[in-house]
């Protein structure tokens, strides 16, 4: 759940702790909750963590198999 991991990393924080994410926004295929980076930033910041850089790419990233992407960076058909 979502709200949990970022409550979790809130929690785990030092008062003006910084959380830096560098990693895929791909939910797996059975995640119960799936936002949008844009309804992931409102998540995040309703938390009370205030977001001093954000940037999204569009390129797909193969991060937990080569194979998951093709050559293009678009997923390959059955790869969830």
């Amino acid at each position: 759940n979502i709200y949990e991991y970022i409550s979790t990393i809130r929690n785990m924080l030092r008062n003006n702790g910084v959380w830096i994410n560098l990693g895929p926004v791909q939910w797996h295929r059975n995640a119960q909750l799936q936002p949008s980076t844009n309804e992931l930033r409102d998540i995040i910041e309703l938390a009370g963590f205030r977001v001093l850089h954000w940037e999204v790419s569009e390129k797909l990233v193969a991060y937990r198999h080569p194979n998951d992407v093709d050559s293009s960076g678009s997923p390959k058909s059955g790869v969830n």
